[in-house]
Parts: C-alpha cells; structure tokens; sequence
C-alpha cells in the first residue's frame, strides 16, 4: 500500500486559485500592451510573475512537500527516510489566538509532523501540517500501520 500526499495542501490550493486570478490579469495586460492601448512600463515584473513565476512557486511547493508512505520508508521530496531507521511521528499542540494563521483562525490546534532517528532525539524533519483534518487523520493511520 502506498499513500500520497502533500504536506502544504492549503498553501498549494491557495496559492493555486490566486495564480489563476494573477495569470488572468497578466494576459489581459499582456493584451492591452499588444493593442497599444496599455502602459508599457507594466509588461515586465507583472507578466513575468503571472505567466513565470507564480505557476513555477506553486508547482515546486508542491513537489518539495509531496510526502509518500510505504510499507519501506517514507519520502519527503527527495529524501528518503527508511522505516528501519527512522521513527514517525505527528504531534499536536494548542496554539494561543494570536499566534494562529489568518486562514484558519478557528481552528485550536496545530499538528507537525517530526521524523527523528532511532535510539537518537535528533530531529531530521520537522513540518507543520498545513492540512486538513481528514488528511491528518489518514497520514497517522498510515505512520501508525508501518511503525
């Protein structure tokens, strides 16, 4: 059994809805500029972080956060960690009302995933989970049938 999935899901879908309302905007100034009808001075930086940039951030931010469980390891981007060597673990903690990310001030509690060594403390990853509570659940039911 193998399970996918990416441990920034909420930046990535952020992200992604507002590339598209970037991209739409740099087309359409792309466009004015092709008319004649627009200002040139706002071709460079605008179209090259619509049509470059952005859909370039959201894809390697979604690779580098792409978490793979099975049945031998886990990887985390392009590292792999085996299952022999190394201990999984999610853990969650309360967090205060100010320190709370915009997106999500209701909810209470944080959860990270932490991947040490064994018979060491030594943290070799540490992530905060930016995802949502059906898939943390299913993440630990997958750590907890390979440890």
């Amino acid at each position: 059994m193998e399970y996918k999935i990416c441990l920034s899901k909420t930046t990535v879908i952020f992200y992604a809805l507002l590339c598209l309302i970037i991209v739409y905007a740099s087309i359409a100034n792309l466009l004015s500029i092709i008319d004649g009808t627009g200002n040139v001075i706002g071709l460079g930086a605008f179209s090259l972080g619509g049509f470059v940039l952005l859909p370039l951030m959201v894809f390697f931010t979604y690779r580098n956060n792409l978490c793979t469980v099975k049945a031998d390891g886990v990887k985390i981007g392009k590292h792999f960690y085996p299952l022999a060597s190394y201990q999984f673990s999610i853990v969650e903690y309360k967090v205060a009302f100010k320190d709370r990310p915009l997106f999500s001030l209701l909810k209470k509690t944080k959860e990270t995933f932490i991947v040490k060594r064994k018979g060491e403390q030594q943290v070799y990853f540490q992530e905060d989970l930016a995802i949502f509570n059906r898939d943390i659940k299913k993440l630990k039911e997958a750590i907890q049938q390979f440890n």
